[in-house]
């Protein structure tokens, strides 16, 4: 019951309603737009619309925002056995190119009615709470849900691991353990937007009992991370332009909309859908002392993620750089 009300007073602190007020990170989609006379947005004479979809912000936004939600590979390869249960509480950090236009754009800000944000946070932190259940014939299942901070957005996933050797640690029989795992994510909360992001990857682990005590597992996983992501219709003037113009006035009369609420309608749009895959290698530590297990590891790209949409005519195309993650565990084991 001790171990249990601990768990409960640490899950109240890394998801108190205190955090999940602060929105500053929450996306604003509806500013990824480019105005009629810039290179990039041809609209026809008839057309309505002031503003084109900049899907190339977009994609890069999602490439990155992606990375910082994913699963990461987080223990050794070995299962909890056919008995086994373990509740876990974990944060992740990942570095963001926070100055990039698509994330001062993209993101809400602190002041809830600038036009952009003045200051995106440079690694987005976000807390879970996983359990999960040892089966028969090397199996495992799991489920976490998860909450970043400085954001309204939650994210659910499940899993199933498989040991494909595991416990061969002594006389001739001597390996390494080694599991494939395939985790199923996605996000809430996020307005317009659906993604998911689902992970494979396989685990090399070898376990070390320290002072006949503590029991440490250095890991290394390969991992391939999918991203699906596609918004539903986003105003492009909710932020400003045509939305605030064709708005009445609080004394009454007419508006500064010369062309009508049709104008508003006209600066709906959905994105272009993402489908990335991301190939990431993972680092860690798995401990454990008694019932109470801790962890720590990291991971990075092996190669930096390509951008599908056009560029659009006049900006620097950069390259995407690669992300860098890590994670922090503490847990309890039965």
């Amino acid at each position: 019951m001790v171990r249990l009300w601990l768990a409960a007073c640490v899950f109240a602190i890394l998801f108190s309603p205190a955090r999940v007020r602060a929105s500053g990170m929450d996306l604003a989609l509806s500013r990824l737009h480019l105005a009629h006379d810039t290179p990039g947005c041809s609209l026809p004479a008839s057309s309505a619309a002031i503003y084109c979809a900049d899907n190339d912000a977009f994609e890069r936004l999602i490439s990155q925002l992606a990375v910082t939600v994913a699963p990461m590979a987080e223990r050794g390869a070995a299962t909890l056995g056919p008995r086994g249960f373990a509740l876990s509480l974990s944060s992740t950090g990942t570095g963001i190119a926070a100055d990039r236009f698509y994330w001062v754009y993209g993101t809400r800000g602190s002041g809830g009615s600038s036009d952009h944000n003045a200051a995106p946070e440079t690694m987005p932190v976000w807390n879970r709470i996983e359990m999960r259940k040892g089966l028969p014939f090397g199996l495992e299942i799991g489920s976490s849900l998860g909450q970043g901070i400085s954001t309204s957005m939650w994210l659910f996933s499940g899993e199933l691991k498989w040991a494909l050797f595991e416990g061969f640690h002594s006389g001739l029989g001597q390996l390494p353990d080694l599991a494939v795992r395939g985790v199923l994510q996605t996000m809430l909360g996020a307005g317009q937007l659906s993604l998911q992001t689902h992970a494979i990857d396989v685990t090399l682990s070898k376990p070390f009992v320290v002072a006949q005590r503590y029991r440490l597992t250095p890991f290394a996983a390969l991992g391939l991370l999918f991203v699906r992501a596609d918004t539903g219709r986003v105003d492009l003037a909710a932020d400003g332009g045509v939305f605030n113009k064709c708005a009445p006035p609080a004394g009454g009369g007419t508006t500064e909309c010369s062309t009508g609420s049709s104008a508003a309608v006209a600066n709906t749009v959905v994105f272009n859908p993402i489908s990335q895959n991301r190939y990431r290698v993972f680092f860690g530590l798995e401990g454990r002392v008694g019932f109470f297990t801790f962890g720590a590891s990291g991971g990075f790209d092996l190669i930096p993620p390509t951008i599908e949409a056009k560029p659009v005519a006049g900006r620097t195309a950069a390259a995407m750089p690669r992300q860098f993650s890590f994670l922090l565990s503490l847990g309890l084991r039965y």
